[in-house]
């Protein structure tokens, strides 16, 4: 995945589990266009709400789904 020692850890399987999981916290819906994903035909990213970089932590709850799309093309200001 890059940068995250915990996603890194997860098995494929595992990896799966947590998208399901926040894809269904997050109301089906990307977090950062809010825009309904699609499991079956959306590629998504699993990334972390506030970036490792800018003093964000690793753990489940760190975590949001997005469309990797979306994902990519956002830049998230410093004080966030």
């Amino acid at each position: 995945m890059g940068n995250s020692k915990y996603l890194d850890g997860l098995s494929l399987e595992e990896k799966n589990r947590l998208s399901r999981k926040l894809w269904e916290i997050q109301n089906h819906s990307c977090f950062i266009c809010e825009e309904e994903i699609d499991l079956e035909l959306s590629k998504t990213n699993i990334d972390h709400i506030k970036p490792l970089v800018n003093g964000g932590k690793e753990g489940e709850d760190t975590f949001a789904i997005t469309h990797e799309s979306i994902n990519k093309l956002v830049l998230v200001p410093e004080n966030f």
